[in-house]
């Protein structure tokens, strides 16, 4: 009989995490659904990780009704998601999982009764020294496809049509900013264009700094409202239909009540 790996509940805090709040206010109510929903894979299935690539993050889109078109916006949801620390960034990176210290704290506590624990020495965040006896580390070694994997810094080369294509990298393209004093936000740009795996209408970007170039020449002026994008269309939220706003207490707690009714 199979060892169980993953658990059958998982606990939901009645204030909710302060990053989360902020990735919520950024992209609406439809990130936290995300989040939580990643979190049911987590815990479901290994119990303190999940892998996360381009296979996986295209079946999540269309198991929650996503469809395709917004598996791009899912990953821009995940970028911010670890940039403030929700999941690990160098775990996404080095393994091509999601997981956290937090994630891993949590398993641990649910587990502690059970007889043998079985976790990844690669995937581990939190001290060997704080593990229960129960705990079996798997000394191996992790074989990511990097072709699945989607990287967030690491330059890379692009083949269309036997044509390499160099794409930049986020030291690189602020590099450029600097240099020619442009307005733009570099972290923006890099982000927009990398979930969009460097493409335009299903072309590579051949000259990402004529794209700066072209940002920084429709940048908005200060006395422009802040509603407002680049080219001068009032900004939506790529998501979903709701703005990006505060989010009231009450409308938090319906929709946890709702997901964890589901």
């Amino acid at each position: 009989m199979n060892q169980k790996e993953g658990l059958d509940y998982f606990p939901m805090e009645c204030v909710t995490d302060e990053n989360i709040k902020l990735i919520t206010a950024e992209f609406g109510l439809q990130a936290f659904a995300i989040i939580v929903k990643i979190y049911q894979m987590i815990y479901s299935h290994h119990g303190y990780y999940c892998e996360w690539n381009e296979e996986v993050v295209l079946l999540f889109a269309q198991e929650n009704g996503l469809g395709r078109k917004k598996v791009s916006s899912v990953n821009e949801i995940l970028l911010c998601c670890m940039r403030r620390g929700v999941f690990s960034l160098s775990q996404y990176e080095q393994n091509g999982i999601l997981t956290s210290k937090k994630i891993q704290e949590i398993f641990l506590a649910a587990t502690h009764r059970r007889k043998k624990v079985e976790m990844k020495k690669a995937y581990l965040l939190v001290k060997v020294a704080h593990l229960s006896e129960n705990v079996c580390i798997l000394d191996e070694n992790v074989d990511i496809l990097n072709g699945n994997v989607i990287t967030l810094e690491q330059s890379k080369v692009k083949e269309s049509n036997n044509t390499y294509i160099s794409t930049p990298t986020l030291g690189e393209i602020q590099d450029y900013v600097r240099k020619k004093g442009s307005r733009i936000d570099p972290v923006k740009f890099f982000n927009y264009y990398q979930m969009r795996n460097w493409c335009i209408n299903g072309s590579f970007i051949s000259d990402w700094e004529a794209a700066v170039d072209y940002w920084d020449s429709n940048e908005k002026s200060p006395a422009q409202s802040k509603d407002q994008a680049p080219g001068g269309k009032k900004a939506k939220n790529q998501f979903n239909a709701f703005d990006s706003r505060d989010v009231t207490n009450s409308e938090m707690q319906a929709l946890e009540k709702m997901l964890l009714e589901k």
